[in-house]
């Protein structure tokens, strides 16, 4: 629940010792290849991904050690492959209520969520 919202928090948005971009491929494609996890880390065709909508501003945690189930702050949507569904079930009630959760099957569906989610984010 904290690891990537902790790093994006506080080392991109408060330190500013990392830019979004870097910061991201150290969460996703970076860890990825080191442990040569294939069809992992990148948004591409044929690829696995579960993408995050946030705002990187606001994207940071609270939790800690003796509590690390703290939802994270600034996480708007959550795109998963539809194979990930039966994952849904685990999410906690608060989760499901403060989160969009979709399930998608193409790397098209994937593009058009993000961007509906994007403008209603203003963001876009």
């Amino acid at each position: 629940y904290g690891c990537y919202p902790k790093l994006i928090g506080r080392y991109v948005n408060d330190k500013k010792l990392l830019d979004l971009p870097e910061a991201v491929r150290r969460c996703t494609s970076l860890p990825a290849g080191f442990f040569g996890i294939g069809k992992r880390g990148l948004v591409k065709e044929g690829y696995y991904a579960d993408l995050l909508l946030m705002d990187p501003g606001a994207f940071s945690t609270e939790a800690v050690f003796r509590d690390p189930e703290r939802l994270p702050a600034g996480l708007d949507t959550v795109i998963l492959p539809r194979r990930n569904e039966a994952d849904l079930d685990d999410l906690p009630p608060e989760a499901k209520q403060d989160m969009h959760f979709y399930l998608v099957d193409t790397l098209d569906e994937v593009f058009a969520l993000a961007l509906e989610e994007a403008k209603e984010m203003e963001v876009a």
